[in-house]
């Protein structure tokens, strides 16, 4: 027996974190109408910016990561920002690179670190 999985979606602003949209996800074949998580989510986002929210950065969960949502988010004008597996794959100086190629030799304590909004 499993239990109920949810999409979720939230706004997370200075003073808070607020629930926007509650899916209950079903899987694909499961219910007539069924849908991915991936599509559950396009249409939530489609409903933000429908209601004329004001938001520039979508953040998603590893689960999210994937080529056919950050598209899908870019094509709206909106950056993102994910949490990676260290074997994924990413375009950098024109070239597809493990990310663990990528962060090789980083020194964290190097880099620049910004305050947004305090």
């Amino acid at each position: 027996m499993g239990g109920i999985q949810a999409v979720t979606t939230i706004a997370s602003r200075k003073k808070g974190i607020y629930p926007l949209i509650w899916q209950q996800y079903i899987r694909k074949g499961k219910a007539e109408n069924s849908k991915s998580k991936i599509e559950m989510q396009k249409e939530a986002i489609e409903k933000c910016i429908e209601a004329s929210l004001n938001f520039s950065v979508l953040a998603m969960e590893l689960w999210y990561f994937e080529n056919n949502l950050v598209k899908f988010i870019e094509s709206k004008g909106k950056a993102w920002v994910a949490v990676c597996k260290n074997n994924k794959l990413v375009l950098y100086n024109y070239k597809w690179i493990k990310i663990t190629e990528l962060i090789k030799g980083t020194k964290v304590k190097e880099m620049a670190s910004y305050k947004i909004n305090g």
